[in-house]
């Protein structure tokens, strides 16, 4: 009896890799989730975990809290001056929200800039996304990668709305019903993330594939950076 359950929890076993799965991203979730805390460091947590969940997504052997602190240290620097501007913009683009959303319950008509708010927000958070991805992907200046980011953003907006509109309905599900808050803490972020994972490892072997038949780039190993990838192939 307890030779099978040795073998049915050890990881060489379908269901001992799926429990050491769930673990990993319990314990991501969790490490993510402190790592925003501090607003200032919402960048490159989410670097971090998109760094650590690619990695899974490609088959590369993770230790998520390693792997976290890893990505978290390397894109640090590069990505939170970035990061400083956009949650400026973000919190100024919130306080016109609200106030406009104030105006609206006490009868005014404003939908106009109701829509064009909503519009702006949901593209900062797009564009943070790429941002945050390609930055723990490539090594390039902060300039080719905020022009990356853009490109990326126009060139795969559909998909990456629709996944993202999936993430954040269920997300405020969640958050409805207290009975739910659990799930978010323990799979809110970290699980989204690995599935976004799956398919950001799709578009950058795309794209790499694409730069390669160009003569001008090859695919790198997963687990390291890809050498100043050049924003002007981004472009359909």
């Amino acid at each position: 009896m307890g030779s099978f359950l040795w073998n049915l929890f050890n990881q060489d076993h379908f269901l001992g890799r799926v429990l050491s799965r769930i673990f990993d991203l319990i314990l991501l979730n969790v490490v993510y989730l402190v790592f925003c805390i501090p607003l200032v460091t919402i960048g490159s947590a989410s670097s971090a975990l998109y760094y650590t969940t690619v990695r899974m997504a490609e088959g590369t052997d993770v230790r998520p809290l390693r792997d976290f602190l890893k990505g978290f240290r390397e894109n640090f620097k590069a990505i939170t001056p970035i990061w400083l501007v956009i949650l400026a913009y973000s919190i100024l683009l919130g306080t016109v929200f609200g106030l406009n959303q104030q105006r609206m319950w006490g009868g005014d008509h404003v939908g106009w800039i109701y829509i064009i708010l909503i519009t702006l927000i949901v593209l900062v958070i797009l564009f943070c996304e790429w941002l945050f991805v390609l930055q723990m992907r490539f090594e390039n200046t902060r300039r080719e990668l905020i022009k990356n980011a853009m490109l990326f953003l126009v060139r795969f907006l559909p998909s990456l709305l629709l996944i993202d509109t999936g993430h954040i309905a269920l997300l405020l599900l969640a958050l409805s019903a207290p009975p739910l808050y659990p799930i978010t803490i323990i799979f809110g972020f970290s699980l989204p993330a690995l599935l976004k994972g799956y398919y950001f490892s799709h578009i950058f072997s795309k794209v790499m594939v694409e730069l390669k038949a160009d003569g001008e780039s090859t695919v790198a190993p997963p687990n390291r950076k890809e050498n100043s990838f050049p924003a002007s192939n981004v472009e359909e």
